[in-house]
């Protein structure tokens, strides 16, 4: 469990839909680690996508297939440690939607840096569409075009 050490999550550790570097359509990559009581994103999503087994305490877990890519369940986790991806997002470029609390919040069209989980500059990405909405808890939710390569990287922006 080196993420106890050092806060960042193991790829390997991230579950994935089958066949998910040919995805075409956004999927939920949640990034929740510690057992802690918390069921938001089961709660919130309207398909019944996330559930939590058992426990309150246990990690949530998640049928893709039921999944339709909402993103509620991103704006809801009080932890943001849900991202939603998009692989093939269009001929050269993947995206990502990053829960972003910070001020002020970026504008369709922006350039930002791109951070990857462990805080590190990759890059530069465009900023796609920024959506705010009371069934995100009013958190903005910031869709990034990103390299397709680094798509499962990028966790964070910085204006």
């Amino acid at each position: 469990m080196e993420y106890k050490k050092t806060g960042i999550i193991d790829f390997d550790k991230v579950v994935l839909p089958e066949n998910w570097k040919d995805k075409k359509v956004f999927f939920p990559v949640i990034e929740c680690i510690e057992k802690i009581p918390c069921n938001p994103c089961s709660w919130s999503c309207p398909k019944g996508a996330i559930t939590i087994q058992g426990d309150i305490t246990n990690l949530p877990e998640i049928d893709f297939e039921k999944c339709n890519g909402c993103s509620i369940c991103a704006g809801k986790c009080p932890g943001l440690a849900i991202f939603l991806v998009n692989p093939n997002f269009d001929e050269k470029y993947g995206a990502v939607i990053i829960p972003y609390e910070f001020r002020p919040v970026p504008q369709d069209g922006q350039k930002v840096v791109l951070i990857d989980r462990e805080g590190n500059e990759r890059g530069e990405g465009e900023v796609v569409k920024v959506r705010v909405n009371k069934a995100f808890e009013n958190t903005p939710l910031v869709t990034v075009k990103v390299p397709k390569e680094l798509v499962m990287e990028i966790r964070h922006i910085k204006q």
